[in-house]
């Protein structure tokens, strides 16, 4: 005994199922990641572009400090990479590390 077999053929809502889901779901995920990347951008524009106008106060660099132990030492209360990245613009400071006896700007709480 033959079996025939027969042809699948899908309704229009079975099209949309199998061709317009995967398509939407990936319009939905390229939209996540481009709101993810700017608010990214937004948040540290804002963190970098926050120094003018801030009150600040000189320190003396001591052997052994790194930006980070200065930052976390003169505001414990914020966010130390942020204001890591406010005293590198302050000072106009590059990768080069900290040398002692160096003075340098820091935002004050």
């Amino acid at each position: 005994m033959a079996t025939a077999t027969t042809a699948l053929t899908l309704t229009r809502r079975g099209r949309f199922l199998f061709r317009g889901m995967p398509l939407l779901a990936a319009i939905i995920a390229a939209l996540i990641v481009m709101m993810y990347l700017f608010a990214a951008q937004t948040n540290q524009a804002q963190a970098v572009g926050s120094v003018e106008g801030v009150p600040t106060k000189q320190v003396t660099v001591y052997a052994g400090d790194t930006l980070w132990d200065i930052a976390s030492a003169e505001r414990p209360d914020q966010d130390v990479a942020v204001t890591m990245m406010q005293i590198e613009e302050l000072n106009g400071l590059d990768k080069n590390p900290l040398q002692p006896g160096q003075s340098i700007e820091v935002p004050t709480p």
